[in-house]
């Protein structure tokens, strides 16, 4: 099984502004780290030349047994803020950000909390387990995210003893 979490996070300047703080995803990491004994590989980036950098290093296969790749950036709607840049070139669309990471398909930031949901289940989390992650008051929520076929409920139910 997959134990592994990959996280890339960028400064967010509207904190630094106000509080005079950086807040960090790395304590929730460390916690889940701790907690549950999964790796996790934590970067700060603030370049579009870091962030290819470690989207290609991460696509090896030193780091197959990570399940989980988790960008924290503050942004927008369809784009992502790089503080590290100039202020013209401070915006990162998803289309450039999937470019970047050799996906050429369509996604958006909402599919990606299906796909998110989707491998989870696959990888054996149970169902209340990613409902919390997506922070759904209700299980029947998360279920409408999961897009799980007949294929692999059956690769599932074989892996049970009941059933096999």
């Amino acid at each position: 099984m997959k134990t592994g979490i990959i996280c890339l996070e960028t400064e967010w300047e509207h904190t630094i502004k106000q509080n005079r703080l950086s807040l960090h995803t790395r304590s929730l990491l460390g916690f889940l780290e701790k907690s549950w004994g999964c790796k996790v590989t934590y970067r700060r980036v603030a370049t579009k030349g870091e962030l290819q950098y470690y989207l290609r290093r991460f696509a090896t296969s030193e780091y197959n047994d990570y399940s989980i790749f988790y960008l924290s950036f503050h942004g927008g709607t369809h784009s992502i803020f790089l503080e590290g840049e100039k202020k013209t070139e401070k915006k990162l669309t998803l289309k450039e950000l999937a470019d970047m990471a050799g996906i050429d398909k369509h996604i958006t930031f909402h599919s990606s909390r299906h796909t998110f949901a989707t491998l989870l289940v696959m990888d054996g989390v149970s169902i209340y387990k990613i409902q919390k992650f997506l922070g759904h008051k209700s299980v029947g929520m998360t279920e409408r995210y999961l897009k799980y076929d007949l294929k692999m409920a059956q690769v599932n139910m074989e892996q049970i003893d009941t059933f096999g």
